[in-house]
């Protein structure tokens, strides 16, 4: 028989038997599979994650880091782990995705905080990390287990004789030869503090450090202020680094997780736990912002701390709404300013000279702002408001000229300085980020007013300083034998 024949057979043949049934969990499973979605049907499935406080100082969780939570939303805020008692957390397993939940602890001092990250993987596969930091307790991470100690005594020895025992890891070696070809890559991040209180750098989260270190523990970053960190770029690694900012001695707990990916992309995340504040992650920013309805009153003695509040918040497309009120005027004098140089007379007759001063004048402020681009919009609020109350603007500049002679006696240096008439504007500002406010106190705004004379000059004759007699060559080179 041919092949021909030998298929048309088959083809007419008994049909055959029917495939036995799928098991109704390996469907559910493949349809899982196929869809790639959370297989509920086969019901929650954890990994136990078990700390045991082995020091001998009470340990206090303070909350979540990170927006997973436990099974059930795990152990509350605020329970206390006693020497010797232990704490547990359910990590739920999500098929094919990773979840890590952050769990945050203090000492009782409060001078301690650690850092837990407990992680389950696609293939629920358990891991953790613990770091401690701001004190001398430890925490040490090992698979589901984790432990709080006491502070240890270090090995001197050991350390003298410390050999690297990081491990390697895979693509290492070629990680290491791009770094070499392209040079130290970072993506910088900016740390914001709009708490309205200093906020302390306590430390680091995960083994993961910054380029060199920056910035250390216990740098403060002053109300206003930002703190700026290099996160390095290793070729076909994700990297993160996790600062831990801590507000006073015991107040909010901030964790930022600042990646960066296989390819150089950036992103970040933050938690706030343990107070009212909170924070928020965009990219390479992040911001820590005080409480909901929050205001903080800034005066005018704390120049510095309400500059760098408008430096944050009120450049051209900043995050914060900036408005201005004035609420006093008044006529002053400006600063004292040199408009001339200074003649120096160091011989035995007086000097007469006839000066031409030209002083030019602009706006001045508290808080050291200028008319520059990226003020552009605030500036013009400014004008707005101070046009509307008192009919000028902010933003003038005025040249004041005027001749005027002088003597110089023997022996004294001349010098001619000026101050010229300005509006003196006083008001407040008020800042608005999301639903809390910065008020500015005391902020105040000089402008010079439009008239054609000076308004003082004052000259000063200051005697000059005894010049030195040349030291002969032949006792230069005596002291030179001598190595004097």
């Amino acid at each position: 028989m041919g092949v021909v024949s030998r298929l048309s057979a088959l083809a007419t043949g008994p049909s055959l038997p029917d495939p036995p049934a799928i098991p109704r969990p390996l469907e559910v499973l493949g349809w899982a599979l196929f869809r790639r979605t959370e297989i509920s049907a086969l019901g929650t499935t954890t990994q136990g994650f078990v700390f045991r406080n082995e020091s001998s100082d009470s340990v206090t969780f303070v909350g979540y880091g990170t927006t997973e939570r436990p099974e059930n939303g795990g152990p509350a805020p605020d329970t206390v782990v006693a020497p010797n008692q232990t704490i547990r957390f359910e990590v739920v397993y999500n098929f094919l995705k990773t979840t890590r939940v952050q769990a945050l602890f203090t000492t009782a001092e409060g001078n301690t905080v650690f850092t837990a990250n407990l992680t389950v993987g696609p293939f629920n596969e358990a891991s953790s990390t613990c770091a401690s930091a701001g004190g001398g307790q430890r925490c040490v991470a090992d698979g589901k287990n984790l432990r709080f100690t006491n502070p240890s005594a270090p090995n001197l020895a050991a350390l003298l004789n410390a050999v690297d025992a990081t491990p390697t890891r895979p693509g290492d070696q070629l990680r290491g030869v791009v770094a070499g070809l392209l040079g130290t890559t970072t993506q910088g991040y900016t740390i914001y503090n709009l708490t309205g209180k200093p906020v302390t750098v306590i430390g680091y989260g995960t083994t993961e450090l910054p380029e060199n270190g920056l910035p250390k523990p216990g740098t403060v970053i002053p109300v206003g202020g930002t703190a700026r960190t290099e996160v390095i770029y290793n070729f076909l690694r994700t990297t993160t680094v996790e600062p831990v900012l801590r507000v006073g001695p015991d107040g909010t707990i901030f964790t930022a997780d600042l990646t960066v990916g296989p390819f150089n992309g950036a992103s970040s995340t933050c938690g706030a736990v343990g107070g009212s504040e909170r924070c928020s992650a965009d990219g390479k920013t992040v911001v820590l912002v005080q409480a909901p309805g929050a205001n903080t009153v800034i005066g005018p003695d704390q120049a510095a701390t309400q500059a760098r509040i408008i430096e944050a918040l009120c450049k051209d497309g900043g995050i914060g709404k900036c408005e201005f009120k004035p609420e006093t005027e008044s006529e002053g004098l400006s600063a004292p300013k040199n408009v001339a140089s200074p003649i120096i007379n160091r011989g035995q007759n007086p000097i007469k000279r006839t000066l031409k001063l030209i002083d030019v004048r602009s706006q001045t402020d508290s808080l050291n702002i200028t008319a520059k681009a990226s003020f552009s919009n605030l500036t013009k609020t400014i004008n707005a408001e101070i046009q509307t109350a008192y009919g000028h603007t902010w933003t003038f500049t005025k040249t004041f000229e005027e001749d005027i002679e002088v003597t110089t006696p023997p022996g004294y240096t001349t010098t001619v300085t000026t101050r010229q008439p300005v509006w003196q504007v006083t008001g407040t500002f008020t800042v608005i980020v999301d639903d809390s406010t910065f008020t500015l106190t005391g902020v105040q705004f000089n402008t010079p007013i439009k008239q054609d004379d000076f308004g003082s000059y004052e000259v000063t004759d200051t005697p000059n300083a005894p010049t030195r007699s040349p030291v002969p060559r032949w006792l230069s080179a005596v002291f030179a034998a001598l190595g004097l």
